[in-house]
């Protein structure tokens, strides 16, 4: 995964956090479509899936905006701190969050959790996240639980 993808991602999932309404039954068709779309042609990042996934996002002026401000910051930004991207407790967290079928469905999907002490298992594990969040109910809800989803945002303020 390149720095770009992972800012993508990044942002992608702060901008959900901070996502302020209720996404409407048609974004939540569309963040389960990118969701469907990533989890079947995840290689297909640059050719297929991120112009997939921008697509939608530019469906939702709210949501477009807030995504162009984090995706701008984290790309001012240095590196990101180890501590402040998503890793196996706070997947462990998610799992708890969502506490539902859909989630076994996945994870039965996902059958070896990454290593995330590398770069390779913590970008599959960014993944993963973005995958499940979109899969869930309402993401924007899911995606403002997650605490190193806070850390994250109080890095970049």
């Amino acid at each position: 995964m390149t720095v770009t993808s992972k800012y993508i991602l990044l942002a992608y999932l702060l901008s959900l956090r901070d996502y302020s309404e209720s996404l409407t039954p048609k974004d939540k068709e569309n963040l389960n479509e990118f969701a469907k779309e990533f989890r079947a042609y995840p290689q297909e990042w640059e050719s297929h899936v991120e112009p997939f996934l921008m697509a939608k996002i530019a469906e939702n002026p709210q949501l477009n905006q807030l995504f162009t401000t984090y995706k701008d910051k984290l790309n001012q930004s240095d590196k990101i701190p180890l501590d402040l991207l998503p890793n196996l407790d706070s997947f462990y967290q998610l799992e708890k969050t969502l506490n539902s079928n859909p989630l076994q469905q996945a994870r039965s999907e996902i059958p070896n959790l990454p290593d995330d002490t590398t770069p390779e298992g913590q970008a599959e594990l960014l993944n993963n996240f973005a995958i499940l969040i979109s899969e869930s109910e309402q993401p924007e809800n899911t995606a403002n639980q997650l605490t190193w989803l806070d850390k994250l945002k109080q890095w970049l303020s």
